[in-house]
């Protein structure tokens, strides 16, 4: 003989098949108990008084739809007030950028006047180069020069 240590498929199949058949049987039963027991400590009602049953379940319903509608209009106003504290936070951001882009434009604005003078300037500091060494080469000294440009003014 075979020393056996645990059990064969067949009577695995079989102690299962047992389960199957118990359960089968015994659930319905269970749920029925507990339907009909929950039934009795919710509402405090017995299963057979219908009418009563909907008139309990309605305003059940009717006072948890009254919650989550508070809940709902909390909520909303909560929001409400967010987004008017965002907006406003946006709105002078806005503000401070308009003043930075106007800025900006000024001081662009500004830089190009400075080029202007500049260039008009160098142009002025080429000219008076110029005339001093003409003045140089035709032999006008920069006393002569000097008298010459102030009587021009």
């Amino acid at each position: 003989m075979k020393n056996k240590k645990g059990f064969s498929a067949i009577e695995l199949m079989i102690v299962l098949a047992i389960l199957g058949l118990l359960c089968c049987l015994f659930i319905p039963a269970i749920n029925q108990v507990r339907a009909n027991r929950g039934f009795r400590d919710i509402f405090g009602l017995e299963p057979s008084s219908s009418k009563e049953y909907v008139v309990v379940v309605q305003s059940t319903v009717d006072m948890k739809l009254k919650e989550l509608g508070e809940k709902v209009l909390t909520a909303r106003k909560e929001l409400e007030a967010s987004v008017k504290e965002e907006g406003e936070f946006l709105k002078t951001q806005v503000d401070t950028t308009t003043d930075v882009m106007k800025r900006l434009s000024d001081l662009n604005s500004l830089n190009h006047k400075i080029d202007e003078a500049k260039s008009r300037l160098k142009a002025a500091e080429n000219v008076l180069h110029g005339g001093i060494y003409s003045a140089k080469y035709y032999g006008f000294t920069v006393k002569d020069f000097e008298r010459y440009v102030n009587s021009r003014q």
